[in-house]
């Protein structure tokens, strides 16, 4: 193995990063349950749709306005994904560009395997990261659409 051409040997430190990823993966995909308790239809229109209109009004205009702040989040976050991913494709474009790239190296270099696996850690981060973004988006419209129906009026529809 190449490992061992090199005198690198199996350590504990590599099964411990296996051990790590299966919890992770776990944690991404895993069928927990969840410890939020689910509304039926009737009970959430009690709690939340046939209610004082001073306070549907008021409720109506909260979820408009964190509506609009989990899209201005988004573009935030997009914004620093945007300049990461972007960084680590020019550090992986110096390194293969350089003379030192050309020449053997005893890793093999590994600094460039580094660059592109955190490239695309970022690239899974980043699109975890935008499903969540769009679910609560998707939460606060539907909150918004059946306060405004009660309401008699509304600006976005499905």
């Amino acid at each position: 193995m190449y490992g061992e051409k090199y005198g690198q040997q199996n350590t504990p430190l590599k099964g411990g990063i296996l051990v790590l990823l299966k919890k992770l993966l776990y944690l991404i995909w895993s069928n927990k349950k969840s410890g939020l308790t689910a509304l039926s239809e009737e009970e959430y229109k009690k709690q939340l749709v046939d209610i004082d209109p001073e306070k549907a009004k008021l409720a109506f205009e909260k979820s408009w306005e964190i509506r609009n702040f989990e899209i201005e989040m988004y573009w935030k976050r997009a914004t620093y994904f945007w300049a990461f991913i972007a960084s680590t494709f020019v550090g992986y474009l110096a390194l293969i560009s350089s003379d030192n790239y050309s020449k053997p190296d005893a890793y093999n270099h590994v600094e460039v395997y580094f660059l592109l696996c955190i490239g695309l850690i970022l690239s899974l981060a980043w699109h975890l990261t935008n499903l969540g973004s769009k679910s609560w988006q998707r939460h606060w419209e539907v909150h918004y659409l059946v306060l405004s129906f009660k309401l008699g009026y509304w600006l976005i529809s499905n």
